[in-house]
């Protein structure tokens, strides 16, 4: 379950977001089962952020940093080659950070 604080954050706009992520930098957002359906997360610092169960349908994601954050079960549908092309960078930025860290798992 999302932690309702993180979620208001994150809802207020991307660079309040960006923000308190740089003054806490130890906390790893819980952002769980949350509903971000269509939303605009360009640029959004999603680093270690749980986003399992997430709805993402539709969000914009460009340019987010997602490096090592829990997509399990995250909806990532949508439709067309676009949606495709995001789900590309996805995989690619969770393969690409745990390449760089120091804690490289098969998978």
């Amino acid at each position: 379950m999302a932690n309702d604080e993180h979620v208001a954050l994150l809802d207020k706009g991307v660079a309040t977001w960006n923000e308190w992520r740089d003054k806490n930098p130890d906390i790893r957002p819980d952002l769980s089962g949350a509903n971000f359906f269509g939303e605009d997360l360009i640029g959004a610092d999603l680093r270690e952020a749980d986003l399992a169960r997430a709805d993402l349908w539709f969000a914009d994601l460009r340019e987010a940093h997602l490096s090592c954050a829990n997509l399990v079960e995250a909806d990532l549908g949508g439709r067309g080659e676009e949606n495709e092309t995001m789900r590309e960078r996805i995989v690619f930025s969770f393969f690409f950070s745990l390449s760089l860290s120091d804690r490289w798992v098969d998978v």
